[in-house]
């Protein structure tokens, strides 16, 4: 079976893109101008950092951007991959796929384990549009709306639910939401997702990653991709 992807996010330093790059990791993200977001940077900023992976696949994230803006963000950094972060409609990924001809991510969120009951079916619905709308992937995370947060809150979702998901969706699924090196292998375990996405995961400090965390949890990945199940 092919191996787990693995999608580093939020980064903020160069050198930090430089360390997922070289330990392995398939996916480096950026966060792009997102007011909510801890790790989010500026446009120039962005740039200087997706330039620096030159071997994984660079993700730009964003977050409900006018369609002006998204638009200006996709020709001045060129990015491999734009993941819409936010509660972008159908229509968005529509009119980027006009003008975007790189991959388009898009989350699907369920609310942290043990608070609501998670939307499966609405989830299920929601990704057959995107899938309709152009998507490439969808990635299942956890949103804390006390803090206004579509992502990158550190809490896992139900993996249940997620497992679910992931098992009827026409797109690959990657997950996120509170993934780490202690969880990573029941994680991949219990969902079976084509890929992992996290940020705070890899972190010695919020927008710092810690380089040797991420060579653990890269070979983590490895050994749990063996050990699944055809």
């Amino acid at each position: 079976m092919e191996d787990i992807k693995v999608k580093v996010c939020g980064n903020t330093r160069i050198e930090d893109v430089r360390a997922a790059d070289e330990a392995g990791a398939n996916f480096v993200g950026v966060v792009v101008e997102v007011a909510s977001s801890p790790r989010s940077v500026s446009a120039d900023v962005a740039r200087d950092l997706l330039h620096a992976a030159r071997r994984a696949i660079r993700a730009m994230l964003t977050l409900n951007p006018s369609s002006e803006r998204m638009r200006e963000l996709v020709e001045f950094l060129n990015p491999d991959v734009v993941h819409l972060t936010g509660e972008e409609s159908p229509s968005v990924l529509c009119d980027l796929r006009n003008y975007f001809k790189g991959q388009i991510f898009k989350s699907i969120h369920l609310p942290p384990v043990g608070q609501k009951t998670p939307p499966i079916e609405k989830a299920k619905e929601l990704i057959q549009k995107y899938a309709d709308a152009g998507a490439d992937a969808v990635v299942v995370d956890t949103r804390d709306a006390s803090r206004g947060l579509f992502g990158g809150t550190g809490r896992v979702s139900d993996w249940d639910a997620a497992a679910a998901i992931a098992a009827a969706s026409p797109l690959p699924v990657f997950l996120a939401g509170g993934i780490n090196i202690s969880n990573v292998e029941e994680a991949i375990k219990v969902v079976q997702p084509y890929g992992v996405d996290l940020a705070s995961g890899l972190e010695c400090a919020i927008g710092q990653k810690d380089h040797q965390l991420i060579r653990t949890f890269i070979d983590k990945v490895k050994i749990a991709s063996k050990n699944r199940q055809p």
